[in-house]
């Protein structure tokens, strides 16, 4: 696991506890059925998101989407 997807998840994981301590729960399901309802995006699905959003319309030069794609490499899997 590379240090930026390590970042992500870390990311992950304290978007999670907070939702945990905000609704009082430890079930993981009941936090992401929360998630889902506030219509929450966690920051890796942000991430994604943004990182195809930018190449898709152009704004970002080639060597930005280089750099975008060094960082984030998982994003690969996202290409059609």
């Amino acid at each position: 696991m590379s240090f930026k997807k390590f970042a992500i998840s870390a990311l992950d994981f304290v978007v999670s506890r907070f939702f945990m301590k905000l609704f009082k729960t430890n079930d993981i399901n009941i936090v992401e059925y929360c998630q889902h309802e506030f219509n929450f995006n966690i920051p890796s699905d942000v991430v994604a998101i943004r990182c195809e959003r930018f190449k898709a319309i152009g704004r970002v030069t080639t060597v930005f989407a280089y750099i975008c794609e060094i960082f984030f490499p998982c994003m690969q899997l996202l290409k059609v």
